[in-house]
């Protein structure tokens, strides 16, 4: 009669512990795929992290030493850092809406708060990035593109200057065309006669003087 007994709660155990192994065994299989999922997006907030630790450093060593490109650089690349979170964060709420739909399971609720956790670390490290750039918003951005490089225009040169100022004198005279102003300035004025006119009277006037003399030379050697 004790050995019927004593077998009778061996298999009772038996029959028990595999329920309990069963049990568990449903849980982690209900969830495998949620918690590795889970893990993956942890992993990628920790490595965003990273790199806002690493952007935040130079972002504010630029400002220290006055560094405009260097700061426009980081200031672009913790926006890009921001959008990032932006994405993550809406994984993360996908996940969690997957599992508040999965069975019941022992494990769920631990991975709804794990879920929540991250949420909340992601929601703080956006707002840590938005304090940091706000410590640089008085610095103007217009002039640096979305890779944090400065699109700088040449000042114009000596030369291109001076073209500039010909070129609004000529523009600033009546419109006429390049080739007839040549013309006028290369073709020369012909002599009139109320040019020459006084220029042959004195030369006249110079010749009959010199006949003049020259008659009276004479009568003075007939004297003599």
């Amino acid at each position: 009669m004790t050995k019927h007994f004593i077998a009778i709660v061996l298999i009772c155990s038996l029959l028990l512990s595999s329920v309990v192994l069963a049990a568990g065994n449903g849980d982690e299989v209900c969830l495998n795929s949620e918690k590795a999922d889970y893990k993956d997006l942890r992993g990628d907030f920790y490595d965003l992290e990273d790199n806002f630790y690493k952007y935040r450093s130079s972002y504010q060593t630029s400002m220290m030493d006055s560094d405009a490109d260097r700061q426009n650089l980081f200031y672009f690349r913790l926006q890009d850092l921001d959008r990032d979170l932006d994405d993550l964060r809406d994984d993360v709420r996908d996940l969690k809406s997957d599992v508040e739909d999965a069975a019941a399971c022992s494990s769920k609720a631990d991975l709804l708060d794990d879920l929540r956790d991250l949420k909340h670390d992601l929601d703080d490290l956006r707002d840590d990035i938005a304090g940091v750039l706000a410590e640089g918003k008085s610095l103007p951005h217009q002039s640096i593109n979305e890779y944090g490089w400065k699109k700088t225009e040449p000042a114009p040169s000596a030369a291109a200057q001076q073209s500039e100022v010909v070129v609004s004198t000529l523009n600033s005279g009546p419109t006429q065309p390049t080739t007839a102003v040549t013309a006028t300035v290369t073709v020369e004025k012909a002599p009139s006669w109320n040019d020459t006119r006084s220029v042959a009277w004195l030369v006249a006037g110079v010749l009959v003087l010199f006949a003049v003399v020259v008659f009276l030379l004479g009568m003075l050697m007939r004297r003599r």
